[in-house]
């Protein structure tokens, strides 16, 4: 029996163990939104965030569909989740691992490549943290390997399910078809069908429900990146660079893999469309101009830990073979495996305090933010109607009628006329000892300013109010400066 066969499986079981130590006691604020999409939807109020509101909040409609289908069965929403982020998680480290083997033809470039991939920050971060990302991430994985398996009408069908689990998903297709045209001179008809038939019914549901397919939110960050200044070039900074504290040493690797699928493969069309796919994807994020949000890299993750993992191999091999040819075998394999052993410490140190980082962060700000949200449900009225900038764990416990300061779920207009009953508002409070708890503002006595809940400890303070450096106030909403008054809430 060939041992060497289970290694993959033995890779999937570590991948899994070191997800659930991964995973935070909460979910990411924005994964909220969907829940909330989901379980209206499943609850017969429609696709809607706040009832009676046609606005395309979520930009994963298929993901929603799936919670919504399982909260109507009976399932809890977050418990489907976070069964979904781990086999999708799983499927995609099994993924990489199948693509790079099939291109390489090398069992240690496979388990290579998902060393690389368990070792990268962002992708460990989101892989239980209840967004759409490993679904859609493994959608775009099993669209790469149909066309390597030449079954195009699957891929198409695949790649019309990526477009409806994100609308950037479109990027599969295009990069799938643009190769076919390239490489056959001619369009797949038949693929081109299934792919339009796949993606038919969402645009036209959204285009008659919503009046576009394209979610509000996409436009809303948008207008966040030149709110916050964040760099058009982000995406690029992430992949490509220190600048977030994660090590880039092996991405040297990726020519020598690139080169190396090359030399084996010539430019078949299995492995272009997957560097198509990658270019036009980050030109795209870089044209269109949506704000930093990191999970929005995690998908470049796996094709760069393909050619990654190859390109390391391949390195192995050379620096093996040119030592047995000095007649020192033996310390081929030392040298190699020391030389590997040195890189991936420096990124499981990286991964390891990337993920506790992480962990803290889920802690300390979302924390705050979900005990608002069940504190909101417990002492308001059910018709009560809550400002907030970040509305995920907030809107899915209160259940009250949201105002949504960063404009995912709330329209410009309805921002500039609100006049909610309570505020939410992230804040960074100077000196606080007690940093991370939420507090309740009680106005004084006659005042009518509404109550304001703070949750303390944001590090980027961008307006004054009452003393408070609050976030997601910069909508041109005139908010009374309330005199200082704090509570402990319970």
């Amino acid at each position: 029996m060939n041992w060497r066969r289970f290694l993959p499986f033995l890779v999937l079981l570590a991948a899994a163990a070191f997800m659930r130590w991964g995973d935070g006691q909460l979910d990411v604020d924005d994964a909220f939104i969907t829940y909330r999409y989901a379980e209206n939807l499943a609850t017969g109020q429609g696709f809607v965030y706040n009832a009676g509101e046609r606005l395309l909040g979520t930009s994963t409609p298929l993901y929603t569909l799936l919670l919504a289908g399982c909260h109507w069965l009976g399932v809890a929403t977050l418990t489907t989740s976070a069964i979904l982020n781990l086999l999708a998680s799983l499927a995609v480290v099994w993924l990489t691992m199948q693509l790079t083997w099939r291109l390489s033809g090398s069992l240690g470039a496979a388990l290579l490549a998902a060393a690389f991939l368990l070792t990268q920050g962002a992708f460990m971060r989101y892989s239980m943290a209840g967004m759409e990302t490993p679904l859609y991430t493994g959608l775009i994985l099993l669209t790469f390997w149909a066309v390597l398996q030449e079954r195009y009408h699957w891929a198409a069908l695949l790649a019309g399910a990526t477009a409806t689990m994100r609308l950037d998903g479109v990027a599969v297709g295009g990069a799938l078809f643009l190769a076919y045209l390239l490489h056959q001179r001619r369009l797949p008809w038949p693929a081109l069908g299934i792919y339009a038939i796949t993606l038919l019914p969402w645009a036209l549901f959204a285009l008659l429900y919503f009046g576009s397919p394209i979610p509000h939110s996409m436009v809303a960050k948008q207008g966040h990146l030149k709110v916050y200044g964040h760099s058009r070039y982000w995406i690029w900074e992430t992949l490509f660079t220190n600048q977030y504290g994660a090590p880039t040493t092996l991405l040297a690797m990726l020519p020598i893999g690139l080169l190396r699928v090359f030399r084996r493969n010539g430019l078949a069309q299995g492995w272009t469309t997957i560097v198509i796919w990658l270019v036009a994807y980050l030109v795209a994020y870089t044209l269109v101009g949506i704000d930093f949000y990191e999970w929005y890299a995690v998908p470049a993750y796996p094709v760069l830990a393909i050619f990654v993992g190859i390109g390391l191999h391949t390195l192995w091999a050379a620096l093996a073979d040119w030592l047995s040819d000095q007649r020192w075998p033996r310390l081929a394999g030392y040298v190699s495996a020391a030389m590997i052993l040195y890189w991936f410490i420096a990124y499981g140190q990286y991964v390891y305090a990337s993920v506790t980082s992480f962990q803290g962060y889920l802690t300390n700000v979302e924390g705050p933010r979900n005990r608002a949200g069940q504190w909101l449900q417990a002492h308001t009225a059910p018709d009560a109607t809550v400002y907030a900038g970040a509305i995920g764990h907030i809107g899915y416990y209160a259940n009250r009628y949201l105002f949504d300061g960063a404009g995912l779920v709330t329209l410009p207009e309805q921002l500039q006329s609100a006049r909610p009953d309570y505020y939410a508002v992230d804040g960074w409070v100077p000196d606080s000892p007690d940093c991370g708890l939420f507090k309740e503002f009680l106005p004084p006595a006659g005042a009518d300013n509404p109550p304001m809940l703070i949750s303390a400890c944001h590090q980027t303070p961008l307006a004054e109010i009452g003393g408070l450096s609050l976030t997601y106030m910069r909508i041109g909403q005139q908010v009374r400066k309330p005199n200082r008054y704090w509570t402990t809430l319970d």
